[in-house]
């Protein structure tokens, strides 16, 4: 028997690690000196389960809350303690 998985974890699985290849990438082209990352929870854990060593060096912040929805001043206002 195969265990129970949830399409919806297994999908941001996948995304965590589309993004995290992603970052890694862009490290390994100089494309930013480091890295603020905003996630919410549960992806942001997986982010960090997920992302490399080399790049895990640059992430000089991390905000796990979920801003889709906020509108732009409310976000800017959060980024601002974190910049």
């Amino acid at each position: 028997m195969t265990p129970h998985s949830d399409p919806r974890d297994h999908e941001m699985d996948v995304f965590a690690r589309e993004v995290c290849h992603f970052i890694d990438n862009a490290r390994s082209r100089n494309r930013f000196e480091r890295l603020v990352v905003v996630a919410p929870p549960e992806f942001l854990g997986k982010l960090r389960n997920t992302i490399t060593p080399a790049s895990n060096k640059l992430v000089a912040e991390s905000l796990a809350k979920n801003l889709l929805g906020c509108d732009e001043d409310a976000i800017r206002s959060r980024l601002k303690t974190l910049l």
